[in-house]
Parts: C-alpha cells; sequence; structure tokens
C-alpha cells in the first residue's frame, strides 16, 4: 500500500509542478494582453493543455456600469446565445458557485459544495 500511495504521490507532484507551470507561463501573456479576447485566448490555450476544449467567461459589470450587462467570452457557438437568450445564466449552479468560490470543480462535485443550508441558496436551485 506504501508503494501505491508513493506512486500517487509522486504523480500528484509532477501534476502540480506542470500546473505551476502553465500558470507561470500564462499569467505574464495574460498580464501583458491589450484585451478581453486576447486574455480569452491565453486562458483558452491553458485549458486546451489541461484537456479541456470548452470554455466560457461571464461576469457580471455591475461594478463598472450599472444595468445588468455581461461580459461574455466563449467557444460555444450556438449554445451561448441560447444561454443568454434564454436567461439560463441567472439560473446556473455553476456560475452561482464559481461567484462564491476561487477553486475550481466539477459538475460532478458541485452539489456537495455548493450551501447545505437551502436558506443560502437561490429560489431556483431545487437539490434532489
Amino acid at each position: 500500500m506504501l508503494r501505491d500511495e508513493s506512486c500517487w504521490l509522486s504523480l500528484l507532484r509532477v501534476a502540480l509542478m506542470l500546473i505551476n507551470r502553465l500558470i507561470e507561463q500564462r499569467q505574464k501573456r495574460v498580464s501583458t494582453s491589450r484585451g478581453g479576447e486576447e486574455i480569452f485566448d491565453h486562458t483558452l490555450a491553458a485549458a486546451s493543455e489541461l484537456g479541456f476544449n470548452r470554455l466560457a467567461m461571464i461576469h457580471a459589470t455591475w461594478f463598472i456600469r450599472p444595468g445588468g450587462r455581461l461580459i461574455f467570452l466563449h467557444n460555444f457557438d450556438e449554445w451561448a446565445r441560447i444561454f443568454l437568450d434564454r436567461n439560463y445564466h441567472r439560473h446556473d449552479p455553476a456560475l452561482f458557485l464559481s461567484q462564491r468560490t476561487n477553486r475550481p470543480f466539477s459538475w460532478q462535485c458541485m452539489r456537495r459544495m455548493l450551501p447545505a443550508d437551502p436558506g443560502l441558496l437561490p429560489a431556483w436551485w431545487t437539490p434532489r
């Protein structure tokens, strides 16, 4: 058992070193970017290195200008327009959770990370 644990720890160290390298490289590029599209391109390249082929970045601009405007950069093609047109961003548990944590999460882990107290959840969220 100890040998297996040692192997997993070694793999984890290598993975963390690769992720740290990726973050350092992309952070330099993002800090010199001239706009949102360029930042998105660098972020998508980093996500691609980690094996993800889709990326969406959405953020409300209420802190800059009132009126419910959104910054929405993505590579989801038609689905992105449907997402906005049908106001799914107002009912998206992933978006809700991403506004409350700076940690990454998978769809499978999302339910465990949401608040256990139903009073802290938005009205639209119905746990199964």
